[in-house]
C-alpha cells in the first residue's frame, strides 16, 4: 500500500529561489530513494519552517526513508521534526486525480 511521509521542521533558510539552488544536489540524492513516488518540497519562510511531503511505493520504503533521513537532518543539527506516516486511499486519490506513479 502507497506510504505518504511528511516532515516538518524548523528551519532559518535559505527560502524560495536560493534553496532551490542550495539543495538542488539534495532534491537529485532523494530522487534516487528506492520506492520514492514523487516528494513536494515545503517551505513557511514567515513562520523559519520547512520541510516535505513524500509518496512511497510501500511502508517498507517508506520506513527506511525516515530512519536514513532523521539522520541526516539530525547529522544538520536539525531539531524538533515532526514526521507523519500515513498510509494512502488509492480508490478516493485517484477520484481526486493525485498522482500515484512516477509515470
Amino acid at each position: 500500500m502507497l506510504n505518504l511521509v511528511i516532515f516538518d521542521f524548523p528551519f532559518e533558510g535559505p527560502f524560495g529561489a536560493e534553496m532551490a539552488t542550495a539543495f538542488a544536489p539534495l532534491a537529485a540524492e532523494i530522487d534516487k530513494q528506492p520506492g520514492l513516488i514523487w516528494k513536494v518540497w515545503t517551505e513557511k519562510p514567515g513562520e523559519k519552517a520547512a520541510g516535505g511531503v513524500y509518496l512511497f511505493a510501500d511502508a517498507a520504503a517508506a520506513d527506511d526513508f525516515i530512519e536514513l533521513h532523521s539522520a541526516r537532518l539530525e547529522s544538520l543539527g536539525v531539531k524538533g521534526v515532526a514526521i507523519n506516516q500515513h498510509e494512502v486511499n488509492e480508490p478516493l486519490t485517484a477520484i481526486t486525480n493525485a498522482s500515484l506513479s512516477r509515470d
